[in-house]
């Protein structure tokens, strides 16, 4: 971790083989994973003071934990006994929401805002790809770009904004959804061979990658984009 005033601090979580920090919030809590000496992932949260919680969600084979929020919410993934992998949100208090939307066989939480609203993807029993949004109250809405063979929602704003890349019949390109409902569709340059959103801040404006029609990989910067932020 590189403080504001250029100073590192190193630190792996005791007993473990390899450790993971993935996210840090604005307060400095770090969350992450670490594997043991056994081979098992466990999520962990690290204070500020450099105290560590470990994250496992009851019954789990393993728990991946890679998104935290202002508020010092969690959010990842687990895998059950038998290989299935579902969501999940730890809280402050301790406790863990497990969660899957309708119709899902697998799936990948990918953003977590500052309201507690989770994007991500999933796929359902046909193996198709969707994405999903998880309001506050528990319940889902399907992210599906019409007309397109499959839906990639994995970059997220902190207002609740879900961007990546879709499909129709040739080649892929990027969506914005809004928690509204409304999409909005870019084109990449012709001829791009695949696209990547990576991150999105509060302003949607969106960062990535994409490859050429000659292979080769650039940059981008998306911007301009409306900005909305409808709290469900």
């Amino acid at each position: 971790m590189r403080s504001e005033d250029g100073e590192f601090t190193l630190f792996v979580v005791p007993n473990s083989s390899a450790t993971f920090p993935w996210a840090i919030n604005s307060a400095g809590q770090i969350a992450g994973y670490y594997t043991d000496s056994a081979g098992v992932d466990h999520g962990f949260l690290r204070q500020p003071d450099g105290s560590l919680t470990t994250l496992d969600v009851p019954g789990a084979a393993l728990t991946l934990a890679y998104l935290i929020n202002a508020e010092g919410r969690i959010g990842g993934y687990y895998r059950d006994l038998v290989g299935v992998y579902h969501g999940f949100i730890w809280r402050q208090t301790g406790t863990f929401i497990t969660f899957d939307p309708p119709n899902s066989i697998e799936t990948v939480p990918e953003g977590l805002d500052s309201k507690g609203r989770v994007g991500g993807t999933y796929y359902d029993p046909a193996h198709n790809l969707h994405g999903f949004f998880r309001r506050r109250d528990g319940t889902f809405v399907a992210i599906d770009v019409p007309n397109a063979i499959y839906t990639y929602a994995t970059v997220m704003s902190p207002k609740g904004a879900i961007a990546r890349e879709y499909s129709p019949a040739t080649s892929p390109h990027v969506f914005l959804w809004q928690p509204d409902g409304t999409f909005t569709s870019f084109d990449p340059p012709a001829g791009t061979l695949a696209i990547v959103p990576h991150d999105m801040n509060s302003r949607q404006a969106i960062a990535g990658w994409f490859v050429d029609a000659n292979n080769v990989h650039h940059g981008f910067l998306l911007s301009g984009a409306p900005e909305d932020d409808h709290d469900r």
